[in-house]
């Protein structure tokens, strides 16, 4: 009796279960995680940069503390175009509002200042002028990286052309152009609404075009 109970309760070795290192299911397993942790950059879609549409129009103008500039000025550094003038009234501020917003966004990006420069076309007299240079100060814009230019409202109209046309399409009234990405090399790279959606795709494709001149 002892002896049987004796082989009851004894285990072979090889009735007990593999140990879990030797289990394929649970390498397989293993190697799926890592399959999925490595290859998860490799499958991500990367879009396209924008693509080249123009060149964009040549101007000298000045700014509206009197400086003097022109396209070279800003020759090398990406920037976002925008017209406004004194008689588009809430469609002016409606982009005026987005261009604030996307000066917010280059000045705290997750990774440091975006090096895109904004440029704003002051269409009208002193009073227009005056207007969009208290409308700076309020907002505390950075005037070494947006710029607001005056001149003849002629010139600025025959740059709000060019960059349509470049779009297919005509304007009306200069403003309602939108807004125009202008790469380091000084050709144009997208054109935009002025609506929250486009701002945005504005800003990430401006992103694109600002890793490009690095």
């Amino acid at each position: 009796m002892t002896q049987g109970s004796s082989s009851v309760e004894g285990s072979s070795p090889t009735t007990k279960g593999k140990a879990w290192y030797v289990n394929p299911w649970v390498w397989a397993g293993i190697g799926g995680i890592v399959f999925v942790t490595l290859g998860r950059d490799c499958t991500r879609r990367i879009p396209n940069p924008p693509p080249v549409l123009g060149n964009a129009p040549s101007f000298a103008l000045s700014e509206l503390n009197g400086t003097a500039i022109t396209d070279q000025t800003l020759a090398g550094n990406p920037y976002l175009v925008q017209i406004v003038g004194t008689d588009c009234g809430e469609d002016c501020e409606q982009t005026m509002a987005g261009m604030v917003k996307l000066h917010q966004g280059f000045e705290e990006g997750v990774l440091g200042k975006v090096p895109v420069k904004q440029l704003t076309f002051v269409m009208g007299g002193d009073e227009s002028a005056k207007h969009y240079s208290v409308l700076a100060d309020e907002h505390k814009v950075d005037r070494n990286r947006w710029y607001f230019v005056r001149g003849p409202d002629s010139i600025i109209a025959e740059v709000a052309k060019a960059y349509a046309t470049m779009g297919d399409k005509t304007v009306d009234k200069p403003w309602m152009m939108g807004l125009a990405l202008v790469d380091g090399a000084g050709r144009c790279r997208g054109l935009y609404g002025t609506d929250m959606m486009e701002i945005n795709r504005a800003f990430f494709q401006a992103e694109q075009v600002s890793r490009e001149s690095k």
